[in-house]
């Protein structure tokens, strides 16, 4: 008789079940947070294309920081790569990075035996404008000199590269473990943005690029 009972109930459980099932409305998944679009801040000196500078296509870009890895690691103090320095900038150490550093560009060639590169820093005053012409652009060549004393003996100075308000100008030869370089490096100024721009490829070898031409290029288009 319990059984007979337990039987009839059965179908009557289903169906309230089935109808409490109905009745529950579904659950609807929490929106994914929007993720915000990866977007490239621009900063005054960022190149973004060889052309810019009147660069060949057999330079290819290339991160500041990964420049590191192919240029000649004695000449990256002199190619303001990184920084010698102590709390107070001792006389004979150029101080690139004195100044808030803004954008940048570095260009390598397949061989990794010539490389373009540069950056600029903000001078947000009249003080610090005059204090960089003083420095970077007054004392650039016989500081320049002083640094690649050890690598290279003789260094001339580029007195026919007019750029911006304010530029010198060095070209050397040094040699690093054997190989013999031509560094070339303007400094300039431009308002209220100082600005480098180097040049390294093999001694002895055609100038592959005009280092006053890339340099005027490079002013242009920070008044840009």
């Amino acid at each position: 008789m319990n059984g007979r009972r337990s039987w009839q109930i059965l179908p009557v459980l289903i169906l309230l079940l089935l109808t409490a099932c109905a009745t529950v409305p579904p659950t609807t998944p929490s929106p994914l947070p929007t993720l915000a679009p990866f977007t490239h801040t621009w900063r005054p000196g960022d190149i973004t294309s060889g052309d810019q500078l009147g660069l060949g296509p057999e330079l290819a870009q290339i991160c500041k920081d990964c420049l590191r890895t192919y240029f000649p690691a004695d000449l990256d103090y002199a190619a303001g790569l990184k920084e010698l320095r102590n709390s107070t900038y001792p006389d004979g150490l150029i101080p690139w990075f004195k100044y808030p550093p803004q954008g940048n560009y570095a260009f390598v060639n397949a061989e990794h035996t010539e490389f373009v590169e540069g950056f600029t820093v903000a001078l947000k005053d009249a003080e610090r404008q005059s204090a960089f012409d003083d420095l970077f652009v007054a004392r650039f060549f016989p500081l320049m000199h002083q640094t690649l004393l050890e690598w290279s003996p003789e260094s001339l100075e580029l007195k026919d590269v007019t750029v911006g308000d304010k530029s010198s100008g060095i070209v050397a030869q040094p040699t690093v473990s054997g190989f013999a370089w031509r560094l070339e490096a303007v400094s300039f100024r431009v308002g209220d943005l100082g600005a480098f721009v180097f040049s390294l490829y093999p001694a002895g070898a055609d100038a592959p690029n005009d280092i006053a031409k890339i340099a005027q290029l490079y002013a242009d288009s920070l008044k840009q």
